[in-house]
């Protein structure tokens, strides 16, 4: 009698573990989403001083994101000119969020890099 017990509790037990997984495996993680990224980067003015020296390069900005798709902080981890960094800085307020969604389905603070390129254009 033991050992019948012991293989339908086993069995049940891969029943169990074999849905979880599936269960999981329907349940996708989503990473935060600019919504808007296109249209404010687009407003973004190339600066003047960067324009007339020929500076062209990538603005590249770390985002903290609440829980609720609010920035809530920024970092710039590179920039080729002070005067494109500052754009980009007054540009931040304007991008909107979806949050992330961890695997429960359940939105979660994260952080995302944003890159903004700058280029002349003859």
């Amino acid at each position: 009698m033991g050992r019948i017990m012991k293989k339908m509790v086993m069995m049940i037990l891969s029943i169990y573990f074999a849905l979880n997984v599936y269960a999981q495996e329907n349940i996708s993680a989503k990473v935060v989403e600019v919504t808007n990224y296109k249209e404010v980067v687009s407003k973004i003015q190339y600066p003047k001083y960067c324009k007339e020296q020929g500076i062209e390069g990538k603005v590249i900005v770390s985002l903290k994101i609440d829980q609720s798709g609010n920035l809530i902080s920024h970092e710039f981890v590179s920039f080729p000119c002070v005067d494109m960094k500052e754009v980009v800085k007054n540009a931040l307020s304007g991008f909107t969020f979806n949050p992330a969604v961890n695997q429960h389905g359940q939105t979660v603070a994260s952080q995302i890099t944003l890159p903004i390129t700058f280029e002349l254009s003859i």
